[in-house]
């Protein structure tokens, strides 16, 4: 293992435990729902650093395209629970824009995860 993959290690650890502060502070005081979204935030950063690392590890086609799709689908519920912490933290009452970039996200997430692989790996020759 390199520096860069350790170093990757890392920053999930770092984000883990981020992810149970937060997530303690929340279910103690329900109503701030900052420390929620930050807390999701934080899992999925983790997730998708973990899930790049096994990118650069990956030896075969197949493995770097799964590898690769979790990697965005946890950037996609990212970029959602980012969307909603701004909201949160701003405490903004209007939610049209929220809901439009909850839906877009969503929707790339699904078509992310409905398709059995990124590309053919069939027609590859290596």
């Amino acid at each position: 293992m390199g520096p860069f993959i350790i170093g990757n290690y890392i920053v999930s650890g770092i984000c883990l435990a981020l992810a149970l502060m937060h997530m303690a502070v929340y279910f103690r005081q329900t109503e701030r729902k900052t420390d929620l979204f930050f807390a999701i935030m934080a899992v999925c950063v983790a997730f998708s650093t973990f899930y790049e690392t096994t990118m650069h590890q990956a030896v075969t086609v197949s493995a770097y395209t799964t590898a690769l799709k979790k990697a965005l689908s946890f950037q996609g519920i990212l970029w959602i629970a980012f969307a909603w912490f701004v909201n949160a933290y701003t405490g903004n009452p209007r939610r049209n824009l929220i809901f439009a970039v909850t839906g877009l996200y969503f929707l790339a997430v699904f078509i992310n995860e409905s398709h059995r692989t990124a590309f053919s790996t069939q027609k590859l020759k290596i």
